[in-house]
């Protein structure tokens, strides 16, 4: 066999499933995620211990069901710590002697099998689990919270169905569930539990698991009105740049981007942003603008479409809806649940598949803000926009990748046998596989055994850096385990390998880089652009104040990580030596002379690209703005130009371009100049 098959083509080919039912399915992950096996299960077209089965057949290992989850012994469960199973997606099964046999999420994946090895120093027999057996028996096993993404999870402690059930699509309401009754008091109460009314449907919300280290809330956005359109924006709310929008969401390459677009479409000052998935007869919250709330607690926030609410109205007539929150008290509770200010107007539109309404988004004004005349009418156009990107998106992905979930992925991890692997004379990391390069960096994936932890080791060629340069990689090193910032990675430590190479250990981190993302979406929204900048300068302050430069700032040595992808860390500090930052002109300050005034003037070059799409040209009339910036606010208009001067002297300080972007893009965008 030439390739892997994928588990749909099994399926089709054993008559399991038809073509039609696999592309009902494919449809479901592509608009809510998740994978193929569990999109089956929860649309009824499979039982759970049926995937395990084809699991087993497509990739080759034997399958691990409820029962041997279940029936593990307590005294192995401690082989293994919570976090390292949460981490890796694997449950020990049983101990002999020292073959330890363990059911995996991915059997095939060579690295973790490494590194659980090492861990455990056993042998392994792996086993396959389907997605949703292993994250209950982790759930009831280890008290690791179980991603809460499907409406229909089986419990592992029930009996299986005999044959399974008619199918019926998420994507089309439920003929036989039972109306809900909506209890405003409580669901107005913060982080509930469980929603009790609705135990019968069997409905879970995806819960992320904890990462290695907390990041703190973000901080709720300021009202900030743009000095020079001060009379054209007023206490109003309008859609932000609604034709820029409409042309980013053409280009949306998967559907968290469509999401991200969607819930930044208006000013976060003056208005918020809930965007719902549409499962059956209930709205799921699942993404929401500056809102301090947890993701896992957004996810509780559960709505019948049953009852009286603009959700209802939109729902049922298909059309955007707007009226005054105080006549919806629906909109009270969503406001209360995500920590909002007491809403002045609302509006809700939504979201189609084809003839189905997938998502509805809810935009709410506060401070007495009100929507602009025509703005239901925006929202509509904006929505329109995001349904036939679901539609490409749909087509695009009629062929995933195996059993894995839509969407972009984190870096993959490739075998040792890619090359040579350093060998290190701090004996605690043992490198289990090669990941990819960053400059002229190249990145190892290793275990630390003193803490048990996972990190990526970055390596450099023995006459990258002269002797001065390693030993001020080594000084920095320090100097940056000192600091603590949500955008600073943890450095374990440094040294030079038995082949004479320089090497740094950070923490590993499940990621994607900025280029990455702008592959997909190369005009992000001006909050993310705010949030992004804000973050690699907030990291930059704190570096520059302790004398350690980064030297080498674009979009391949910014990682975003955790839930969405919302948080920022800027790795690769001081990597680059004198010799090689010639190498990587486009982000590199004109003066020759590395300092905090060349690591300003690489994010400025990233600023304009994320706010053109471009990177900027190579002579700025600091009198005359460029053109790729016309509709960006003036004020941050005028920021970007000053952080790409010449002259060094003349640019902000790292704190100062974060803390002024993050202010000059709340204003409303500029009229685009007529063609």
């Amino acid at each position: 066999m030439s390739r892997r098959q994928q588990l749909g083509e099994i399926l089709v080919r054993d008559r399991v499933i038809t073509a039609g039912e696999l592309a009902s399915a494919l449809e479901s992950q592509t608009i809510y995620g998740g994978r193929l096996g569990t999109n089956l299960v929860d649309l009824d077209m499979l039982d759970v211990d049926a995937v395990g089965q084809y699991l087993s057949v497509q990739l080759g290992v034997p399958t691990a069901l409820g029962e041997d989850l279940l029936g593990a012994p307590e005294e192995i469960l401690p082989l293994l710590s919570k976090e390292q199973c949460g981490r890796y997606m694997v449950f020990p099964l049983r101990l002999e002697q020292d073959l330890l046999h363990l059911a995996m999420l991915d059997p095939l994946n060579q690295v973790i099998q490494n590194e659980l090895s090492l861990l455990t120093r056993t042998r392994l027999k792996v086993y396959v689990a389907p997605e949703l057996l292993l994250l209950q028996a982790l759930e009831k096993r280890y008290g690791i919270p179980r991603n809460k993404r499907f409406l229909r999870t089986p419990d592992i402690d029930e009996p299986r169905p005999t044959k399974r059930r008619k199918a019926i699509s998420l994507l089309m309401p439920f003929a036989d569930e039972p109306d809900v009754e909506l209890d405003l008091e409580a669901l107005a109460e913060p982080a509930p539990k469980t929603t009790p009314e609705l135990d019968d449907l069997e409905l879970d919300l995806e819960q992320e698991y904890p990462a290695e280290q907390e990041y703190p809330a973000e901080q709720e956005d300021e009202d900030y009105v743009d000095s020079d359109t001060t009379n054209q924006w007023g206490a109003s709310v309008q859609v932000t740049d609604l034709e820029g929008t409409i042309e980013a969401l053409v280009r949306a390459g998967d559907r968290e981007t469509v999401i991200n677009h969607l819930i930044q479409a208006t000013s976060a000052g003056r208005s918020a942003s809930v965007l719902f998935l549409v499962r059956g007869p209930l709205a799921v919250a699942h993404a929401a603008s500056t809102t301090q709330t947890p993701r896992t607690e957004l996810e509780r926030l559960v709505l019948p479409l049953s009852t009286p609410s603009l959700l209802e109205q939109a729902h049922g007539m298909r059309i955007a809806v707007q009226a005054p929150a105080s006549s919806d008290p629906v909109q009270q509770v969503i406001a209360r649940h995500l920590g909002w200010p007491e809403p002045t107007e609302a509006c809700v539109a939504p979201v189609f598949h084809e003839d189905r309404v997938v998502n509805l988004l809810c935009i709410q004004t506060r401070s007495g803000a009100q929507l602009v005349r025509g703005f239901c009418s925006d929202l509509g156009s904006l929505c329109a926009a995001a349904s036939s990107s679901y539609l490409r998106l749909v087509e695009s992905h009629k062929q995933p990748p195996d059993d894995t979930a839509s969407g972009p992925q984190p870096s993959p991890v490739a075998d040792l046998t890619d090359g040579p692997r350093p060998t290190l004379y701090d004996a605690r990391f043992f490198i289990t596989g090669h990941a990819r390069s960053r400059s002229c960096a190249t990145v190892w994936r290793a275990v630390d055994t003193l803490t048990q932890k996972v990190v990526a080791i970055y390596t450099l060629p023995a006459d990258a850096l002269s002797r001065d340069e390693v030993q001020r990689l080594a000084q920095d090193a320090l100097k940056l385990q000192k600091l603590v910032h949500p955008s600073l990675p943890r450095i374990h430590g440094s040294g030079i390998t038995h082949e004479g190479n320089p090497y740094v250990a950070v923490e590993w981190l499940e990621a994607i880089d900025l280029r990455q993302r702008l592959e997909s979406d190369p005009i992000p929204p001006r909050a993310d652009v705010a949030r992004i900048i804000s973050a690699i300068c907030g990291a930059l302050e704190q570096a520059h104040q302790q004398g350690v430069l980064h030297r080498d700032i674009n979009p391949d040595n910014v990682l975003l990580v955790g839930p969405e992808r919302r948080h920022v860390k800027l790795v690769n500090f001081g990597i680059t030596g004198a010799r090689q930052i010639g190498e990587r002109s486009l982000y590199r300050a004109p003066e020759s002379e590395a300092g905090p005034a060349a690591d300003v003037y690489s994010v400025g070059v990233m600023t304009y690209e994320m706010l053109a799409g471009r990177l900027p040209p190579d002579e700025i009339d600091p009198r005359r703005p460029p053109i790729d910036l016309a509709t960006t606010p003036s004020r941050a208009q005028k920021l970007v130009v000053r952080t790409l001067a010449p002259d060094p002297a003349a640019r902000p300080t790292a704190g100062d371009l974060g803390r002024e972007l993050a202010k000059a893009l709340k204003g409303p965008p500029l009229p685009r100049p007529r063609s």
